[in-house]
């Protein structure tokens, strides 16, 4: 969220060294300000959840900073990492919907192109785990 906001302005400000234009390259930068600003109001009434609110609210930015990628390199394909960036969000809820929280974890893998998409990361792991656990000199 902030963080990742920040991280996403940091590189913003290297794309206008290397020359692409201010605007497009600042896209990112009401996510910080809409992360801010709701943790802010909200956490001095919610809690530590009210910082999990805010990064709710973040989340309406991030179409500006999708609409200034589209129109820089074109359509992303998007759908697989949304899905489980929101599948993972709604576990944070657990407290407040219990078990239901994790409905989106569970129902995903169930799609064909969602499994195909786990069971190559899980690929990838083990194979990056195996080659650090292989004897001899690093690589």
């Amino acid at each position: 969220g902030l963080v990742g906001a920040a991280g996403l302005s940091f590189v913003g400000g290297g794309l206008v060294i290397a020359g692409v234009r201010h605007w497009d390259a600042q896209a990112a930068t009401p996510a910080i300000v809409f992360v801010a600003g709701s943790a802010l109001l909200l956490v001095p009434r919610v809690g530590v959840m009210g910082y999990g609110y805010a990064e709710c609210v973040a989340l309406l930015s991030y179409a500006l900073v999708h609409y200034h990628l589209v129109r820089r390199i074109g359509s992303p394909r998007i759908l697989l990492p949304l899905s489980w960036g929101m599948a993972s969000a709604l576990a944070m809820f657990y407290a407040e919907l219990g078990l239901l929280a994790f409905s989106g974890l569970v129902l995903l893998p169930m799609f064909p192109a969602h499994r195909r998409a786990l069971t190559g990361l899980i690929r990838d792991v083990r194979a990056v785990r195996n080659k650090l656990q292989a004897p001899g000199p690093p690589v």
